[in-house]
């Protein structure tokens, strides 16, 4: 079971501040001050029982098994599993909100990257910096006399990415929610299992497997209900 301790840092900036006021990087607490905690990271090793919790309750408590975990470790893990989730069910209508995901994913390393440039290379000029713009595609030269007026130009530039940012997370959330509405309404995974029972003459108990062990059966049901629709079509 793959396991979380200690505190992690969040790549996601406060809404509150202006472009130039992403979090600062704090330093890391004592060992002594560091909260220990535990939480379930991928679907392989989540029980479906404590995904469904999570999923319909819309509680990120239950997603920790040990200890009591920052509210930001909780997101940044369920929106890690939540993609797995979709991957493994397979369903056509998942794929554009997969690569919103991916797209918001790449958008905060990307933004998270330049702003911790733009810091750096306030702090003390250096050509590996100056490389990371580079390689960003950000063409201006950053040289000592240049700089501030650069920088300024980069911020800008940058602010297409943070409203691209923002429109997707909103669009995500809009989605996830419409998605655990209907969820509620259906109680989606008990029947899901009853159905897949019923095909198999098996019992299956939600808290004995894992999500990513559901979606298979999922996946095995619906193959199996293709073929007989096909044997009696």
């Amino acid at each position: 079971m793959q396991k979380s301790k200690g505190k992690k840092k969040s790549l996601l900036f406060n809404r509150s501040t202006a472009l130039a006021g992403w979090p600062e990087t704090q330093a890391n607490p004592t060992l002594a001050d560091s909260p220990k905690w535990s939480i379930y990271e991928s679907c392989n090793d989540m029980p479906l029982s404590v995904f469904e919790k999570v999923y319909i309750k819309e509680e990120l408590k239950y997603l920790a098994f040990e200890g009591v975990a920052p509210d930001e470790v909780l997101k940044e893990a369920w929106d890690k599993i939540y993609g797995e989730y979709l991957h493994l069910m397979g369903e056509t209508k998942t794929i554009e909100l997969l690569y919103k995901m991916s797209r918001l994913n790449a958008l905060k390393s990307r933004l998270s990257r330049m702003f911790e440039a733009i810091r750096a290379i306030r702090v003390a000029h250096h050509p590996i910096i100056v490389k990371i713009f580079k390689e960003e595609g950000y063409k201006f030269s950053y040289s000592p006399e240049t700089l501030i007026s650069d920088l300024s130009k980069t911020e800008r530039l940058l602010i297409r990415d943070r409203i691209e940012h923002d429109k997707l997370e909103r669009e995500i959330e809009k989605e996830k929610n419409a998605d655990v509405s209907d969820k509620k309404n259906t109680n989606y995974f008990s029947e899901a299992l009853i159905q897949y029972e019923t095909c198999f003459k098996v019992f299956i108990e939600k808290s004995k497997i894992s999500v990513a062990d559901f979606c298979l059966r999922m996946k095995q049901m619906r193959d199996y209900i293709d073929q007989q629709n096909a044997a009696h079509g």
